[in-house]
């Protein structure tokens, strides 16, 4: 009968230990969906930032080509 109190006690403990795991997986899980989330917003702001260094390498070139026509004009 011992035996018996001692195993059901065990299985009660695994059992526990088992809901506590899954939670931790759980909350693990939603940390790695947020990180993956913030990752995401991070690259897209990135290429929005690279995008705009080359939208002003662009314009300067436009500026040096008018500066340049500007200057051949008055010659």
């Amino acid at each position: 009968m011992e035996n018996i109190e001692i195993l059901q006690n065990t299985k009660l403990d695994c059992e526990e230990k088992q809901h506590q795991y899954d939670e931790q997986i759980n909350h693990l899980k939603k940390l790695e969906m947020a990180i993956n989330n913030e990752g995401i917003h991070y690259q897209h702001l990135i290429k929005r930032y690279y995008e705009l260094c080359d939208e002003l390498i662009n314009a300067q070139n436009a500026l040096k080509q008018l500066k340049q026509q500007k200057e051949n004009s008055s010659i």
